[in-house]
């Protein structure tokens, strides 16, 4: 039921609320540091810095951390025939047992994908993610004892 196809796992992954207080519980709130995507990309140098502390780790090796190096951006297929072939089974099949994961993953970027601007989430999928979400980010702001506008920025 929670694979990585079409699936409840996509909306349970960002309800973030339960799974911190979990981590409290179970680690306690001196072992577990909470950081926002928007905190590192607003002020890295500082977000990186913090962290190092809070690991006791050399703070000059995560310094050298390449923040602005993108992974895993939006791209879409080049057609509708690229959609087609990544998507067939025989395709996934083929990248899970002949093809080195490296290789399939090139080909996947670099063939089947392009660059394009992403696009605007339909009206009424943001008016019920907005429902679905708003009790949770309440909850976590409780949790984390701060108010956390960058999560609903885009909203």
């Amino acid at each position: 039921r929670k694979g990585w196809a079409v699936s409840l796992l996509y909306v349970e992954l960002g309800q973030y609320a339960a799974q911190v207080q979990r981590y409290l519980e179970l680690f306690g709130p001196k072992r577990v540091k909470v950081l926002l995507f928007d905190d590192l990309t607003r002020d890295s140098a500082r977000v990186l810095s913090e962290l190092a502390l809070f690991l006791d780790v050399d703070p000059d090796v995560v310094a050298r951390i390449d923040v602005n190096e993108v992974h895993n951006s939006y791209a879409a297929p080049r057609g509708k025939w690229a959609r087609r072939l990544a998507g067939a089974k025989i395709s996934r099949l083929l990248g899970k047992t002949v093809i080195p994961r490296s290789l399939g993953q090139l080909i996947f970027e670099r063939v089947l994908l392009t660059r394009a601007p992403k696009p605007r989430i339909e009206p009424d999928a943001k008016r019920l993610l907005c429902e679905i979400y708003e009790p949770d980010v309440r909850q976590l702001e409780v949790i984390l004892g701060r108010p956390l506008p960058e999560l609903r920025r885009s909203w």
